[in-house]
């Protein structure tokens, strides 16, 4: 599945296919606040939460929306509603990277601007902030969760958390670098290897001056 941005638009592929399957619209793209769909994840039932970095609000795909008949956009629900809640929007990109807990149980969603980290009860929708002490997870992109150790791309690097067995407390214990990161936004961990997506956002201008081909890293996990 692809988040598309200022679209307001989330689309389905088909991996053997590539073919297009599905696809969902937020009817917020049409107000006069900025949306901006940023990433998704998914539990083991298929139900996809979706963030958005502009509008306080998560949505969530039903796995029972699969498949569809048509391709043509469907509503792209909202399943929480942050006005209010203990995350405060404001300038800039806030919610952005998103990952279910093994278990089902939890969301874990980092917020860009302010660096915090949230878990957010998936039965009951309750917020709370993780407690990492002094750090703050700045500019905190795509996350990568493997066991209890979240993994928080930050546009320099990775950066290391060890989380606590009800995630609700983490501690930052390293942070991964390599000469090969081209301002880092995501990544996706595969075979013990973190393939890590080079923006070169920092790089694209006015005027352009990024390198093509675009490229991922890989670097191992320890």
């Amino acid at each position: 599945m692809i988040a598309g941005g200022p679209s307001g638009q989330v689309w389905a592929y088909d991996t053997a296919t590539g073919d297009l399957v599905a696809s969902f619209k937020t009817d917020l793209v049409d107000q006069p606040d900025p949306v901006f769909i940023n990433d998704l994840a998914a539990t083991r039932n298929g139900d996809v939460y979706v963030t958005d970095s502009f509008g306080p609000v998560i949505y969530r795909i039903d796995s029972e929306a699969f498949p569809q008949e048509s391709t043509d956009p469907q509503p792209l629900e909202v399943w929480l509603d942050l006005e209010g809640s203990p995350i405060e929007y404001g300038d800039g990109f806030n919610l952005n990277g998103i990952v279910v807990t093994p278990d089902d149980r939890y969301l874990l969603t980092v917020q860009s601007n302010t660096g915090k980290l949230y878990r957010i009860d998936l039965e009951t929708q309750a917020i709370e902030q993780v407690d990492l002490g002094d750090a703050v997870l700045s500019e905190g992109d795509g996350l990568v969760l493997q066991g209890h150790t979240l993994y928080v791309v930050d546009h320099e690097g990775v950066v290391q958390v060890r989380l606590s067995g009800d995630w609700s407390e983490g501690e930052v214990v390293g942070k991964i670098l390599d000469e090969s990161f081209a301002y880092p936004t995501t990544a996706a961990e595969g075979r013990g290897r973190l393939y890590v997506v080079n923006s070169q956002f920092d790089r694209q201008g006015p005027p352009d001056t990024s390198e093509q081909p675009f490229t991922l890293s890989v670097v191992r996990l320890n």
